[in-house]
Protein backbone atom coordinates (compact mmCIF):
# COMPACT_ATOMS: atom_id res chain seq x y z
CA UNK A 1 0.00 0.00 0.00
CA UNK A 2 2.83 2.40 0.84
CA UNK A 3 4.36 1.86 -2.60
CA UNK A 4 1.10 2.99 -4.16
CA UNK A 5 0.83 6.30 -2.29
CA UNK A 6 4.38 7.30 -1.34
CA UNK A 7 4.85 9.36 -4.52
CA UNK A 8 1.54 11.17 -3.98
CA UNK A 9 2.65 13.01 -0.84
CA UNK A 10 4.50 16.22 -1.63
CA UNK A 11 7.57 17.36 0.26
CA UNK A 12 5.55 20.08 2.05
CA UNK A 13 2.99 17.63 3.41
CA UNK A 14 5.39 14.78 4.21
CA UNK A 15 6.69 16.37 7.48
CA UNK A 16 3.10 16.63 8.73
CA UNK A 17 2.46 12.90 8.44
CA UNK A 18 2.88 11.40 11.91
CA UNK A 19 3.52 7.66 12.01
CA UNK A 20 4.92 5.13 14.45
CA UNK A 21 8.67 4.31 14.25
CA UNK A 22 7.95 1.10 12.37
CA UNK A 23 5.62 2.88 10.00
CA UNK A 24 8.22 5.59 9.47
CA UNK A 25 10.84 2.96 8.58
CA UNK A 26 8.46 1.38 6.09
CA UNK A 27 7.50 4.76 4.65
CA UNK A 28 11.11 5.82 4.11
CA UNK A 29 11.98 2.44 2.63
CA UNK A 30 9.00 2.68 0.27
CA UNK A 31 10.29 6.06 -0.88
CA UNK A 32 13.69 4.47 -1.59
CA UNK A 33 12.06 1.68 -3.62
CA UNK A 34 9.96 4.14 -5.62
CA UNK A 35 12.95 6.39 -6.34
CA UNK A 36 15.17 3.47 -7.36
CA UNK A 37 12.41 2.09 -9.57
CA UNK A 38 12.06 5.46 -11.31
CA UNK A 39 15.82 5.66 -11.92
CA UNK A 40 15.93 2.19 -13.47
CA UNK A 41 12.97 3.01 -15.72
CA UNK A 42 14.74 6.17 -16.83
CA UNK A 43 17.90 4.14 -17.44
CA UNK A 44 16.02 1.68 -19.62
CA UNK A 45 14.49 4.54 -21.61
CA UNK A 46 18.03 5.55 -22.50
CA UNK A 47 18.83 2.02 -23.65
CA UNK A 48 18.08 2.90 -27.28
CA UNK A 49 20.64 5.69 -27.22
CA UNK A 50 24.42 5.72 -27.18
CA UNK A 51 26.07 3.56 -24.51
CA UNK A 52 29.09 5.64 -23.61
CA UNK A 53 31.32 5.22 -20.58
CA UNK A 54 30.76 8.77 -19.38
CA UNK A 55 27.04 8.03 -19.39
CA UNK A 56 27.69 4.81 -17.49
CA UNK A 57 29.71 6.64 -14.84
CA UNK A 58 26.70 8.85 -14.17
CA UNK A 59 24.10 6.06 -13.95
CA UNK A 60 26.46 3.96 -11.82
CA UNK A 61 26.76 6.79 -9.29
CA UNK A 62 22.95 6.88 -9.02
CA UNK A 63 22.50 3.08 -8.98
CA UNK A 64 20.44 1.29 -6.33
CA UNK A 65 23.47 -0.69 -5.11
CA UNK A 66 24.72 2.35 -3.19
CA UNK A 67 21.55 2.41 -1.04
CA UNK A 68 21.30 -1.33 -0.47
CA UNK A 69 22.88 -1.43 2.99
CA UNK A 70 20.87 1.56 4.23
CA UNK A 71 17.54 0.20 3.01
CA UNK A 72 18.13 -3.25 4.50
CA UNK A 73 19.30 -1.77 7.79
CA UNK A 74 16.07 0.22 7.96
CA UNK A 75 13.77 -2.72 7.22
CA UNK A 76 15.37 -5.82 8.74
CA UNK A 77 14.77 -4.84 12.41
CA UNK A 78 11.02 -4.82 11.68
CA UNK A 79 10.64 -8.08 9.74
CA UNK A 80 9.62 -10.04 12.89
CA UNK A 81 7.32 -7.33 14.26
CA UNK A 82 3.70 -8.38 14.70
CA UNK A 83 2.35 -5.13 13.22
CA UNK A 84 4.92 -4.07 10.63
CA UNK A 85 6.59 -7.39 9.85
CA UNK A 86 4.51 -8.26 6.78
CA UNK A 87 5.04 -4.81 5.28
CA UNK A 88 8.77 -4.90 6.01
CA UNK A 89 9.13 -8.29 4.34
CA UNK A 90 7.11 -7.13 1.36
CA UNK A 91 9.28 -4.03 0.96
CA UNK A 92 12.46 -6.10 1.26
CA UNK A 93 11.21 -8.26 -1.58
CA UNK A 94 10.36 -5.19 -3.65
CA UNK A 95 13.76 -3.67 -2.96
CA UNK A 96 15.51 -6.89 -3.94
CA UNK A 97 13.61 -6.91 -7.22
CA UNK A 98 14.52 -3.29 -8.00
CA UNK A 99 18.16 -3.95 -7.07
CA UNK A 100 18.30 -6.98 -9.38
CA UNK A 101 16.65 -4.97 -12.16
CA UNK A 102 19.16 -2.14 -11.67
CA UNK A 103 22.15 -4.51 -11.82
CA UNK A 104 20.79 -6.12 -15.00
CA UNK A 105 20.44 -2.70 -16.63
CA UNK A 106 24.01 -1.78 -15.66
CA UNK A 107 25.31 -5.09 -17.02
CA UNK A 108 23.51 -4.48 -20.32
CA UNK A 109 25.11 -1.02 -20.54
CA UNK A 110 28.58 -2.46 -19.91
CA UNK A 111 28.06 -5.09 -22.58
CA UNK A 112 27.00 -2.52 -25.18
CA UNK A 113 29.65 0.13 -24.39
CA UNK A 114 32.97 0.27 -26.31
CA UNK A 115 35.80 -1.99 -25.23
CA UNK A 116 38.16 -0.46 -22.68
CA UNK A 117 41.19 -0.96 -24.96
CA UNK A 118 39.47 1.11 -27.63
CA UNK A 119 38.80 3.89 -25.12
CA UNK A 120 42.41 3.94 -23.95
CA UNK A 121 43.71 4.01 -27.53
CA UNK A 122 41.51 7.00 -28.35
CA UNK A 123 42.66 8.78 -25.21
CA UNK A 124 46.32 8.04 -25.99
CA UNK A 125 45.86 9.49 -29.47
CA UNK A 126 44.45 12.69 -27.96
CA UNK A 127 47.31 12.93 -25.47
CA UNK A 128 49.89 12.38 -28.24
CA UNK A 129 48.48 15.19 -30.39
CA UNK A 130 48.20 17.56 -27.42
CA UNK A 131 51.73 16.83 -26.17
CA UNK A 132 53.55 19.52 -28.17
CA UNK A 133 50.95 22.21 -27.38
CA UNK A 134 50.76 23.46 -30.97
CA UNK A 135 47.15 22.48 -31.60
CA UNK A 136 45.94 24.21 -28.46
CA UNK A 137 47.96 27.34 -29.21
CA UNK A 138 46.54 27.52 -32.74
CA UNK A 139 43.03 27.30 -31.33
CA UNK A 140 43.73 30.04 -28.78
CA UNK A 141 45.07 32.27 -31.58
CA UNK A 142 41.84 31.84 -33.51
CA UNK A 143 39.82 32.57 -30.38
CA UNK A 144 41.72 35.83 -29.89
CA UNK A 145 40.53 37.02 -33.31
CA UNK A 146 36.86 36.89 -32.37
CA UNK A 147 37.18 37.79 -28.67
CA UNK A 148 34.03 35.90 -27.78
CA UNK A 149 34.99 35.23 -24.17
CA UNK A 150 32.36 36.47 -21.69
CA UNK A 151 33.59 38.93 -19.08
CA UNK A 152 33.01 36.42 -16.29
CA UNK A 153 35.03 33.64 -17.97
CA UNK A 154 38.32 32.96 -16.18
CA UNK A 155 39.98 31.29 -19.18
CA UNK A 156 39.89 31.95 -22.94
CA UNK A 157 37.80 29.67 -25.11
CA UNK A 158 39.76 26.49 -25.82
CA UNK A 159 38.87 25.26 -29.32
CA UNK A 160 41.20 22.26 -29.01
CA UNK A 161 39.35 21.02 -25.93
CA UNK A 162 36.05 21.16 -27.83
CA UNK A 163 37.46 19.33 -30.87
CA UNK A 164 39.16 16.72 -28.67
CA UNK A 165 36.02 16.02 -26.66
CA UNK A 166 33.78 15.76 -29.72
CA UNK A 167 36.19 13.58 -31.69
CA UNK A 168 36.99 11.25 -28.80
CA UNK A 169 33.33 10.89 -27.84
CA UNK A 170 32.47 9.94 -31.41
CA UNK A 171 35.35 7.50 -31.69
CA UNK A 172 34.45 5.96 -28.33
CA UNK A 173 30.99 5.23 -29.74
CA UNK A 174 32.64 3.19 -32.51
CA UNK A 175 31.90 5.56 -35.41
CA UNK A 176 34.29 6.03 -38.32
CA UNK A 177 36.76 8.81 -39.08
CA UNK A 178 34.34 10.78 -41.28
CA UNK A 179 31.61 10.82 -38.65
CA UNK A 180 34.08 11.79 -35.94
CA UNK A 181 35.27 14.69 -38.09
CA UNK A 182 31.66 15.80 -38.63
CA UNK A 183 31.01 15.66 -34.88
CA UNK A 184 34.06 17.83 -34.20
CA UNK A 185 33.05 20.28 -36.93
CA UNK A 186 29.53 20.60 -35.53
CA UNK A 187 30.80 21.08 -32.00
CA UNK A 188 32.98 24.04 -32.97
CA UNK A 189 30.36 25.42 -35.35
CA UNK A 190 27.99 25.74 -32.41
CA UNK A 191 30.42 28.30 -30.96
CA UNK A 192 31.97 29.90 -34.03
CA UNK A 193 29.41 29.40 -36.78
CA UNK A 194 28.21 33.03 -36.53
CA UNK A 195 31.30 34.57 -34.95
CA UNK A 196 32.47 38.00 -36.14
CA UNK A 197 36.12 39.02 -36.23
CA UNK A 198 37.08 41.73 -33.76
CA UNK A 199 40.86 41.71 -34.18
CA UNK A 200 42.14 41.13 -37.72
CA UNK A 201 45.76 41.20 -36.56
CA UNK A 202 45.17 37.99 -34.56
CA UNK A 203 44.40 35.99 -37.72
CA UNK A 204 47.29 33.78 -38.92
CA UNK A 205 49.39 34.91 -41.87
CA UNK A 206 49.46 34.64 -44.81
CA UNK A 207 45.77 34.99 -45.63
CA UNK A 208 44.07 31.90 -47.04
CA UNK A 209 41.03 33.65 -48.59
CA UNK A 210 41.58 36.18 -51.42
CA UNK A 211 40.22 39.65 -50.62
CA UNK A 212 38.58 40.05 -54.04
CA UNK A 213 34.79 40.09 -54.15
CA UNK A 214 34.14 41.31 -50.63
CA UNK A 215 32.29 44.56 -49.99
CA UNK A 216 34.38 45.47 -46.96
CA UNK A 217 37.46 44.37 -45.00
CA UNK A 218 35.11 43.16 -42.25
CA UNK A 219 33.36 40.74 -44.62
CA UNK A 220 36.69 39.41 -45.80
CA UNK A 221 37.90 38.97 -42.19
CA UNK A 222 34.78 37.00 -41.28
CA UNK A 223 35.21 34.75 -44.33
CA UNK A 224 38.88 34.26 -43.50
CA UNK A 225 38.02 33.27 -39.95
CA UNK A 226 35.34 30.79 -41.04
CA UNK A 227 37.80 29.19 -43.44
CA UNK A 228 40.53 29.10 -40.78
CA UNK A 229 38.53 27.42 -38.03
CA UNK A 230 37.11 24.79 -40.38
CA UNK A 231 40.59 23.99 -41.64
CA UNK A 232 41.75 23.90 -38.03
CA UNK A 233 39.18 21.20 -37.23
CA UNK A 234 40.19 19.12 -40.25
CA UNK A 235 43.89 19.37 -39.39
CA UNK A 236 43.21 18.38 -35.79
CA UNK A 237 41.15 15.38 -36.88
CA UNK A 238 43.80 14.31 -39.39
CA UNK A 239 46.45 14.35 -36.68
CA UNK A 240 44.16 12.52 -34.27
CA UNK A 241 43.40 9.80 -36.80
CA UNK A 242 47.08 9.35 -37.55
CA UNK A 243 47.88 9.14 -33.85
CA UNK A 244 45.05 6.64 -33.34
CA UNK A 245 46.54 4.30 -35.93
CA UNK A 246 49.87 4.31 -34.15
CA UNK A 247 48.56 4.32 -30.58
CA UNK A 248 49.72 1.44 -28.43
CA UNK A 249 46.79 -0.59 -27.11
CA UNK A 250 48.34 -0.90 -23.68
CA UNK A 251 50.33 -3.23 -21.51
CA UNK A 252 49.89 -6.72 -23.02
CA UNK A 253 50.81 -8.46 -19.75
CA UNK A 254 47.83 -10.14 -18.12
CA UNK A 255 46.79 -9.44 -14.57
CA UNK A 256 45.17 -6.69 -12.54
CA UNK A 257 46.33 -3.89 -10.28
CA UNK A 258 44.68 -1.80 -7.62
CA UNK A 259 44.08 1.80 -8.59
CA UNK A 260 43.23 4.68 -6.27
CA UNK A 261 41.03 7.16 -8.13
CA UNK A 262 40.26 10.57 -6.62
CA UNK A 263 37.73 12.96 -8.09
CA UNK A 264 35.07 10.22 -8.09
CA UNK A 265 32.52 9.93 -9.70
CA UNK A 266 33.98 10.44 -13.17
CA UNK A 267 31.11 12.55 -14.49
CA UNK A 268 32.72 15.89 -15.34
CA UNK A 269 33.49 16.78 -18.98
CA UNK A 270 37.23 16.59 -18.29
CA UNK A 271 36.76 13.04 -16.96
CA UNK A 272 35.34 11.66 -20.22
CA UNK A 273 38.54 9.84 -21.18
CA UNK A 274 38.76 8.18 -17.75
CA UNK A 275 35.07 7.29 -17.44
CA UNK A 276 35.69 3.73 -18.73
CA UNK A 277 37.25 3.01 -15.32
CA UNK A 278 33.75 3.02 -13.83
CA UNK A 279 33.13 -0.46 -15.27
CA UNK A 280 35.70 -2.12 -13.03
CA UNK A 281 35.14 -3.71 -9.66
CA UNK A 282 35.32 -1.41 -6.65
CA UNK A 283 36.97 -2.67 -3.47
CA UNK A 284 36.27 -1.09 -0.14
CA UNK A 285 34.06 1.95 0.52
CA UNK A 286 33.66 5.19 -1.37
CA UNK A 287 35.52 7.71 0.78
CA UNK A 288 34.83 11.49 0.92
CA UNK A 289 37.94 13.25 -0.36
CA UNK A 290 37.82 17.01 -1.00
CA UNK A 291 35.14 18.75 -3.05
CA UNK A 292 34.25 20.05 -6.48
CA UNK A 293 32.42 23.10 -7.79
CA UNK A 294 28.75 22.50 -8.59
CA UNK A 295 26.93 25.49 -10.07
CA UNK A 296 27.39 28.33 -7.57
CA UNK A 297 28.36 26.04 -4.70
CA UNK A 298 30.40 22.98 -3.81
CA UNK A 299 29.61 19.30 -3.53
CA UNK A 300 31.62 16.49 -1.90
CA UNK A 301 34.26 14.70 -3.92
CA UNK A 302 35.22 11.09 -3.31
CA UNK A 303 37.97 8.51 -3.74
CA UNK A 304 37.67 4.81 -4.54
CA UNK A 305 39.92 1.82 -5.09
CA UNK A 306 39.32 -0.18 -8.27
CA UNK A 307 40.75 -3.45 -9.54
CA UNK A 308 41.69 -2.76 -13.16
CA UNK A 309 43.69 -4.48 -15.91
CA UNK A 310 47.32 -3.47 -16.18
CA UNK A 311 46.79 -1.58 -19.43
CA UNK A 312 44.05 0.52 -17.82
CA UNK A 313 46.24 1.35 -14.81
CA UNK A 314 49.07 2.34 -17.13
CA UNK A 315 46.83 4.53 -19.26
CA UNK A 316 45.15 6.24 -16.30
CA UNK A 317 48.51 7.09 -14.75
CA UNK A 318 49.89 8.45 -18.03
CA UNK A 319 46.74 10.42 -18.79
CA UNK A 320 46.82 12.20 -15.41
CA UNK A 321 50.56 12.72 -15.08
CA UNK A 322 50.03 16.50 -15.06
CA UNK A 323 47.66 16.15 -12.06
CA UNK A 324 49.71 14.46 -9.32
CA UNK A 325 47.62 12.43 -6.91
CA UNK A 326 44.60 12.12 -9.17
CA UNK A 327 45.48 8.48 -9.91
CA UNK A 328 47.70 6.30 -7.71
CA UNK A 329 48.70 2.87 -9.01
CA UNK A 330 48.74 0.23 -6.30
CA UNK A 331 50.05 -3.32 -5.93
CA UNK A 332 49.27 -6.28 -8.14
CA UNK A 333 46.03 -8.07 -7.42
CA UNK A 334 46.55 -11.81 -7.25
CA UNK A 335 43.75 -14.32 -7.75
CA UNK A 336 41.95 -14.91 -4.48
CA UNK A 337 44.17 -12.39 -2.72
CA UNK A 338 41.53 -9.76 -2.01
CA UNK A 339 38.34 -9.70 -0.05
CA UNK A 340 36.59 -6.40 -0.41
CA UNK A 341 35.16 -6.11 3.09
CA UNK A 342 36.98 -7.86 5.95
CA UNK A 343 39.29 -10.72 6.77
CA UNK A 344 36.77 -12.31 9.13
CA UNK A 345 33.66 -11.33 11.01
CA UNK A 346 35.24 -11.62 14.42
CA UNK A 347 38.00 -9.09 13.94
CA UNK A 348 36.57 -7.11 11.00
CA UNK A 349 40.12 -6.16 10.04
CA UNK A 350 40.79 -5.02 6.48
CA UNK A 351 42.91 -7.29 4.33
CA UNK A 352 46.55 -6.25 3.79
CA UNK A 353 45.74 -5.29 0.21
CA UNK A 354 42.95 -2.95 1.28
CA UNK A 355 45.19 -1.36 3.93
CA UNK A 356 47.03 0.12 0.96
CA UNK A 357 44.14 2.53 0.35
CA UNK A 358 44.57 4.83 3.42
CA UNK A 359 48.35 4.74 3.08
CA UNK A 360 48.06 5.72 -0.58
CA UNK A 361 45.64 8.52 0.25
CA UNK A 362 48.08 9.78 2.85
CA UNK A 363 50.73 10.14 0.12
CA UNK A 364 48.35 12.18 -1.99
CA UNK A 365 48.18 15.88 -1.32
CA UNK A 366 45.56 16.81 1.25
CA UNK A 367 42.00 16.94 -0.13
CA UNK A 368 41.50 20.04 -2.18
CA UNK A 369 38.72 21.59 -4.18
CA UNK A 370 39.11 20.43 -7.78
Amino acid sequence: MLLDVVDQVCRHCAPLVVVAPGGEALWLAAAEVAAADARVRKLQERAAGVRSWDGYAQVLWEAARHRDAAVRARLEPWTADSVFGAGARQLLGAWGGVLEWSEAALAAWRAAAPAAREATSVSRACDAVAADGQVRQAGLQLAAAVVDRPRWAAEPFDAWAVVRRAWSSARDRGVGAAQARTAAMQALEARWGDARVRDVTALPEPAAVPADGFASPAQWADAEFQHRWQRYVMECCDRLEQALHTAVSGDPVAGRKLLLVTGWPLVRPQDAELAYLAQYEQHGPTVPFGGRRSGYGWEPDHAVVLAVPRFAARHAAEHTRDHPGRIVVGPDLHAGGLRSRTCCRCCAAPTPTLRWMPSAMARVRSPRLW
